[in-house]
Parts: C-alpha cells; structure tokens; sequence
C-alpha cells in the first residue's frame, strides 16, 4: 500500500482534525466512489473508533503522524467478517499496528488493530 504505483485508484479525503488520507483501492475495484460519496458520513464514526483504539493500546501518538494512508475495498466472499460486512477500510499511521475497519452501509461493524 505505501509503495503503491502512481496509477493505482486512488482518493484523498478530509480527515479533520488530522488533515487528509489517501486511500487506494489495489484490487482495481470501484469501492474508492463509495468512500467518496459517504465519507462525511463514515469518517465520524471511523474517528472515533480510532481514536478509542489508540487510547486503549497506548498508540495516541500515532494519531500524529505526518502521513495518513489507507487501503479501501470490498470485501472477498469467504474472507474474515465477509459475513457482515461489505467494505474494508485499512488505515496505516506509522509503521505497525494498521487499523482495520469493516464496514456495512456506512456502518463500522468491526474494527481492530492487526500488529
């Protein structure tokens, strides 16, 4: 994802108070026009989320780091929380953990942090 090639899809959002992230969709897929057109609604919700998940592992300072980059897209059938959800949302703030959300018409249905 960090090493993505400058073709791959690819959106940048509004992320406040941190400032922005680019999310790329590696698959090819069109899950990036679904975080575009619902993100005011989904970043609320992935924030707080975050937010909460840093605190409680001791990771806050992550919250600062220079560059936001994420991955996004739909889920695979037969693949972990494919059952419940539809999108996947992969944020990466420093090196390790990345934060994983699945996601189901706007809603986080799950979230962790994978070390």
């Amino acid at each position: 994802m960090m090493n993505s090639p400058p073709d791959t899809p690819a959106i940048t959002v509004a992320i406040p108070p941190y400032g922005s992230m680019r999310i790329v969709d590696e698959s090819g897929g069109d899950a990036l026009s679904v975080f575009a057109a619902n993100w005011d609604v989904m970043w609320p919700k992935i924030r707080s989320n975050l937010e909460e998940m840093c605190e409680y592992s001791g990771r806050s300072e992550d919250l600062k780091a220079p560059v936001w980059m994420a991955e996004g897209e739909w889920l695979e059938p037969d693949v972990f929380m494919s059952d419940e959800a539809d999108l996947f949302l992969s944020i990466i703030l420093r090196k390790a953990p990345v934060w994983d959300f699945f996601i189901k018409d706007n809603e986080i249905v799950h979230c962790q942090p994978v070390f």
